[in-house]
C-alpha cells in the first residue's frame, strides 16, 4: 500500500491570520504616528511663540514699553517665525498690543486648524472664543484693547516677519 504524498505549505486560514495581524499592527502604527505628529506641531508652535515673546520682552527692556502695533515697530523686534507652521489663507499671526499698554498677546492659527494664544499675561494654550480673523473681538477679549497687527494677510503676504 502506498501512502499519498502530503504537500507542505500554509493553509488559507493561517495566511488570513497573518494578514489580519499585520493589518492590526499597521493601524496601531498609523494612529500613533498621527498623535506624535500633532503633538510635534503644537510643541513647535509653542516654541515659536516663546521665541517671539522673548524678543518682545527684550524690546520692552530696551525701549521701556511694548512695541506698537505698526509694521516698523514689530520689524524692529526682530521676530523670526516658522512660516511653515501656520495657515496661510489669511490673518494667522496676530499681535494684540501697542505702545503704552501693560500687556500683549500673540494669537496664531496653526496648519492643524487650531488657534493658540500666549502673551505677557497669558500662558500658552488653545484659544477658542473668536476666530483669529476677528481681531476687533479677540484683542479686547485677551488684552483689553483693540490694537492689533497681523503678521500675514492674503493681500500682503508676510510683513514685519524676518
Amino acid at each position: 500500500m502506498q501512502w499519498a504524498k502530503q504537500k507542505s505549505g500554509f493553509t488559507i486560514v493561517e495566511l488570513l491570520i497573518v494578514v489580519v495581524v499585520i493589518a492590526i499592527l499597521a493601524a496601531i502604527t498609523i494612529v500613533s504616528y498621527n498623535g506624535i505628529q500633532a503633538r510635534t506641531t503644537v510643541a513647535a508652535i509653542q516654541s515659536d511663540l516663546r521665541g517671539s515673546m522673548n524678543k518682545i520682552e527684550a524690546y520692552k527692556v530696551l525701549n521701556n514699553t511694548y512695541p506698537d502695533n505698526a509694521d516698523v515697530a514689530l520689524t524692529a523686534v526682530g521676530m523670526s517665525i516658522s512660516k511653515s507652521l501656520y495657515n496661510t489663507t489669511g490673518g494667522n499671526y496676530l499681535y494684540c498690543g501697542s505702545n503704552g499698554t501693560p500687556n500683549y498677546v500673540i494669537i496664531v492659527l496653526g496648519k492643524n486648524g487650531k488657534t493658540y494664544a500666549a502673551g505677557s499675561n497669558r500662558t500658552f494654550g488653545e484659544y477658542t472664543t473668536y476666530p483669529v480673523g476677528d481681531y476687533t473681538n479677540i484683542c479686547p477679549d485677551v488684552n483689553s484693547n483693540s490694537s492689533a497687527r497681523y503678521g500675514y494677510t492674503t493681500s500682503d503676504g508676510w510683513r514685519w516677519v524676518n
